[in-house]
This record gives C-alpha cells, sequence and structure tokens, in this order.
C-alpha cells in the first residue's frame, strides 16, 4: 500500500514547519525526493488486505522506525526485512531513518518537480463531461 510518492514543494515546507527536524524531515530549502518524484512511502499487506504489522506506524517520527531497531518484534522486522527484500530488488534503496521510505538509487541526483502539472489528452481521446 502507498502512503506517499510525489510530494508537492509547497507540502514539504508544511511539513518541515510541522516538524523541523532533519533525521526525519528534508527542509524544503534542500528539497525532499519526493518532491523529485523519486521516492515512495509504502508498506504491505497480507493476502486479506490487512496491513502486516512493522513494528512503528508510518510516518512515527521516532527511533523505532528506524529500519533496524533492537525494540521493533521479531515477527514485525521479518515484515521490515520483507518489505526491504522487495523494494531492494526492484532497484530502490532505503534509508536508516524509516522503515517505509524507498527511492532511486542517486535520487537526489534528479531536479525538482515544479508544483504545477498539465494535463494532456491523446488526440482523438473525447472529451467527457
Amino acid at each position: 500500500m502507498i502512503y506517499d510518492a510525489y510530494r508537492p514543494q509547497q507540502a514539504q515546507a508544511m511539513l518541515w514547519q510541522a516538524c523541523p527536524d532533519p533525521q526525519y524531515v528534508v527542509d524544503v530549502t534542500v528539497g525532499s525526493n519526493h518532491s523529485r518524484g523519486t521516492a515512495i512511502d509504502l508498506t504491505l499487506r497480507d493476502e486479506h488486505g490487512n496491513i502486516l504489522d512493522m513494528g512503528a506506524g508510518f510516518d512515527e517520527m521516532h527511533e523505532r522506525s528506524h529500519a533496524y531497531h533492537p525494540s521493533v518484534p521479531p515477527a514485525a522486522q521479518r515484515n521490515r526485512l520483507l518489505l526491504n527484500a522487495i523494494m531492494t530488488g526492484g532497484g530502490f534503496v532505503g534509508i536508516s531513518s524509516e522503515w517505509w521510505h524507498f527511492e532511486l538509487p542517486q535520487a537526489a541526483s534528479y531536479p525538482l518537480l515544479a508544483d504545477q502539472f498539465s494535463c494532456f489528452i491523446s488526440p482523438g481521446t473525447q472529451h467527457v463531461s
């Protein structure tokens, strides 16, 4: 389940105002990899659609959220390892402070995206009102 992917810079600025801790939130003047479109926050669901226990909640700004923390129960740590294996197998890299965050290699080398997007309609597409 995807929690967060592309994040406009304006939203990043609000996060920084709410939690100006560089261990968990990137200062908008630096630019988040979410604002580059190169990062994703996600978790896993079981075959019944239940979110797997990861030992700490999404966006829980605490040491328990670090990828490897001794207070995380073994079953939750296995779930984190499974998520990590899936994502690294797909070419993503994780960060040490958030079990849910993965990004492209060299994610910061991509430019920040503009907060405004245009919609394009393919030729021959009918307008639906």
